[in-house]
């Protein structure tokens, strides 16, 4: 015999943008927003054509969608859709709200504040001299200390799901609301009970206390934890990176931190002069094609020279003077990558001497024969 279980199926895309249309139009008409006659007549036309049965213009309903998106932004239509037709369904618990997980939400609210009532008042009579409510066995000394920490949960329940609440509340508000992110708020709420829990194991607290108003430190720590959870987090978090800095090593692997660090600042720099270097040496040959005399060629080409013996002289100072400067590397302190590159420079600069004494041969002729 087959199934006579009915699943609730997926609307089609067209049926899912003209409910959003008409879900925009309600939403604006009903907030008295000016829409244009043009949008609201396309709208029904679209939904009159979708409850005969009859073809839809597609290109012209995703226009329309467009355009209503526009007018309702910041809501998101598909939020103003589900809103829509929440308030239209009639329920039991359809009086706490027309989302499902604000309905839950508020169920689990009320059951963590009527455990915490009950609780709160087991604790406040038996921190009363007189009475004593469960014995002085050991049985009843585990019954004492389950409800203990039950109170301690029902106290954070409340704090994550008055923080849960409130968030539901502003994108409810907003009609920013989304129901593929209900997972995600579970998953908070349950966040902060095991947040309000952890930071009551954290605090110390006198287990000794007799009066009502200490034995209700721990519930208002754990009531803050709930509410707070990615404060908690922070708090785990920082310690973890405490104990990790205290245990990390010594003077002597710092040090080493240290001089790698120096060893990376001075390639980085060496670097940038060879690069300064290479800028000025392409120059000198541009001008040197264009017609540079030799002798000023020749000029500059020494005062580069003269500024890498300078920068070399600056190398070695440190090596000399043990800490003075160690990390410093000059501006033109270059070093080649390779012997063909030094050999290049080398038959540069000997071009260069060559071209300006060929150049001065005619003037100390021409001078002697004077």
């Amino acid at each position: 015999m087959p199934s006579t279980s009915v699943t609730p199926s997926v609307p089609s895309l067209k049926e899912q943008l003209v409910r959003e249309t008409c879900s925009m139009v309600r939403h604006l008409v009903t907030n008295g927003t000016r829409v244009p006659s043009r949008l609201v007549q396309a709208t029904e036309q679209y939904e009159a054509a979708l409850e005969r049965g009859a073809p839809v213009d597609t290109a012209g309903l995703a226009a329309t969608h467009e355009r209503l998106s526009r007018l309702v932004a910041p809501a998101k239509p598909g939020t103003l859709y589900l809103l829509d037709y929440s308030f239209h369904q009639a329920g039991r618990w359809s009086s706490l709200g027309p989302v499902k997980q604000v309905r839950d939400m508020v169920k689990v609210a009320i059951v963590c504040v009527v455990t915490f009532i009950l609780l709160s008042v087991l604790q406040l009579v038996e921190a009363h001299p007189d009475i004593t409510l469960f014995g002085s066995g050991h049985r009843y000394l585990v019954v004492r200390v389950i409800l203990e920490r039950v109170f301690w949960l029902s106290a954070a329940g409340i704090g994550a799901s008055f923080a849960m609440l409130f968030q539901l509340n502003d994108l409810i508000v907003t009609r920013t609301y989304d129901p593929d992110e209900a997972a995600s708020y579970w998953v908070k709420f349950f966040l902060g009970v095991v947040a309000g829990f952890i930071l009551v194991a954290l605090v110390p607290m006198d287990p000794t206390a007799d009066s009502g108003a200490e034995a209700l430190g721990p519930p208002t720590i754990a009531l803050l934890g709930g509410f707070s959870a990615s404060a908690v987090y922070r708090i785990l978090t920082r310690m973890v990176e405490a104990l990790e800095s205290i245990f990390s090593g010594g003077a002597r692997e710092q040090m080493l931190a240290a001089e790698k660090a120096s060893a990376i600042r001075a390639a980085e720099e060496t670097g940038q002069a060879r690069l300064a270097l290479a800028g000025q040496l392409i120059q000198i040959q541009e001008r040197i094609a264009a017609g540079l005399p030799a002798d000023q060629a020749t000029a500059q080409l020494r005062q580069v020279v003269s500024g890498l013996i300078a920068a070399a002289d600056q190398i070695a100072a440190p090596s000399r003077t043990p800490g003075a400067g160690a990390d410093k590397v000059p501006a033109f302190a270059v070093v080649s990558d390779s012997p063909q590159a030094d050999a290049a420079g080398e038959d540069t600069l000997a071009s260069a001497d060559e071209d300006g004494s060929a150049a001065r041969q005619p003037e100390e002729s021409a001078a002697a024969a004077g």
